[in-house]
């Protein structure tokens, strides 16, 4: 499992880079941008930009700890319990919900404010700036049917197999998915058995 964990200033930072490239979008698009942004940071780097967890949905990937923030500004409900102090860093945010004829309106985000760079390394500016240029003009169910790859669907199967509350996509598969070689796999397995270690012993 992935025990690296989710820093928010760099979560909010790779949110504002894509909505300071692309502009207001839905959850379903960022989410899907993000996805592939990570997958290809793991395939390059051995590691994900924010650290997030993503959890294999009906609609594909979606970065846990992202959408609870976004519902949690959003006044929607949610697991997460931000500090005011840390809400605050967020009033830049501006939330709606837009009517496409779907049956449930379609949550939006936007902000105006720059991204904090200093919380990016060059690659992660890289592969967000490949992901966004690749996705950002792909329809709703294209990136749906793009983002359910083989990572996407072994998380599937064991949700079904072993009836857990949800299905988690652990890094090593998803850089699998994005065809990661093999000694980077080993690589990012090596990393996160090490993670794990350090974890156990706090």
């Amino acid at each position: 499992m992935n025990k690296q964990r989710p820093d928010i200033d760099r979560i909010k930072a790779a949110i504002l880079y894509v909505l300071n490239k692309v502009g207001e979008t839905d959850y379903h698009k960022l989410f899907k941008i993000l996805y592939f942004a990570d997958q290809k940071h793991l395939v390059r780097f051995g590691r994900e930009i924010t650290g997030d967890q993503y959890v294999a949905m009906d609609r594909g990937p979606v970065p846990s700890e992202t959408y609870d923030l976004l519902k949690h500004l959003a006044g929607m409900h949610s697991f997460l319990s931000l500090p005011e102090d840390v809400a605050k860093q967020f009033s830049s945010f501006n939330f709606r919900s837009a009517n496409r004829g779907l049956r449930n309106p379609i949550p939006m985000v936007s902000s105006n404010e720059a991204p904090d760079l200093d919380e990016l390394s060059a690659s992660d500016i890289d592969c967000l700036s490949d992901s966004i240029a690749e996705n950002k003009n792909l329809s709703f169910f294209d990136l749906t049917e793009k983002s359910h790859d083989d990572a996407w669907d072994k998380a599937r199967a064991a949700l079904a197999d072993a009836q857990i509350f949800e299905a988690v996509m652990e890094p090593v598969t998803i850089a699998q998915a994005g065809s990661a070689s093999q000694e980077m796999l080993q690589y990012i397995t090596e990393n996160l058995a090490f993670n794990q270690l350090v974890a156990a012993s706090e």
